[in-house]
């Protein structure tokens, strides 16, 4: 019999039970997936580690006119290795550490059997509280042609860039993703439903940011609702209601985030 019993080890999951079990209580994490969730695996540790060469580029073209010689390139596929080497492993320290707290971590598919108990497999667990932690999934477009879509997971381990990527929606995904990728000289895409990016945030920022990428190459396609992703002999076309047809070899839906 558990105090407390975590469905889900994301930040929100293991801080929570870290904080539980220092008081004393008795508090177990279950967890399907790697232990950290998403940001530590597949979103915010990652995306950090590959935009890192590009922010220290984008300083260096600041003051391009002051170097000698020419502003360094990229490797994609070395920026993925060394991706690889710093996060992969991250899961096994949040084990250990969660483990430090004297916590119980149990790695499967935890589902709610009534108000008081879960069961992992052919485990029962109990508990006085059963916290849901298992956090957001990446939308997807219900359009014909949604299976040739890709996430921002798929994207944080693509082994080479394509030549022309369409990114689906103007948040905070396709606008990081989308800066990275024009540096590499490849052609980008931005297809909006609405009037502008970065709905969120002070539009008179947005529009700097805009200009800025759009001077860098990004082609942006605001008011346009896509309606179809279409498999072609050279890649994929990716259609708007408007009649807009994008040709590319990478379609990336970044329509934001759901609860699962």
């Amino acid at each position: 019999m558990y105090d407390v019993i975590f469905i889900g080890s994301g930040h929100a999951a293991w801080h929570g039970a870290a904080t539980l079990a220092l008081a004393g209580k008795k508090v177990v994490i279950v967890e399907e997936d790697l232990t950290g969730g998403t940001c530590t695996n597949y979103g915010c540790d990652a995306k950090i580690t590959l935009d890192g060469p590009f922010e220290f580029l984008e300083g260096i073209q600041n003051y391009g006119d002051l170097c000698v010689d020419d502003i360094p390139g990229i490797d994609w596929k070395k920026l993925m290795e060394y991706k690889k080497r710093e996060t992969n492993d991250l899961y096994k320290q949040l084990d250990s550490l969660i483990e430090s707290f004297g916590i119980e971590l149990i790695k499967g598919h935890g589902s709610i059997v009534d108000k008081n108990t879960v069961r992992v497999g052919n485990q029962h667990l109990s508990a006085e509280y059963i916290v849901l932690a298992t956090g957001q999934r990446n939308a997807r477009l219900d359009v014909p042609g949604k299976e040739y879509l890709h996430d921002s997971r798929d994207f944080l381990n693509i082994e080479e860039t394509p030549e022309h990527i369409v990114f689906i929606g103007a948040g905070i995904i396709s606008m990081e993703f989308a800066s990275m990728v024009i540096k590499l000289g490849k052609s980008v895409t931005v297809i909006e439903y609405s009037d502008s990016a970065l709905r969120q945030y002070p539009a008179e920022y947005v529009s700097k940011l805009v200009e800025k990428m759009t001077a860098e190459g990004v082609c942006f396609r605001f008011n346009e609702s896509v309606c179809q992703i279409e498999k072609t002999d050279k890649g994929y076309t990716v259609k708007a209601k408007s009649g807009l047809a994008v040709e590319c070899d990478y379609v990336l839906d970044a329509t934001g985030r759901v609860l699962y």
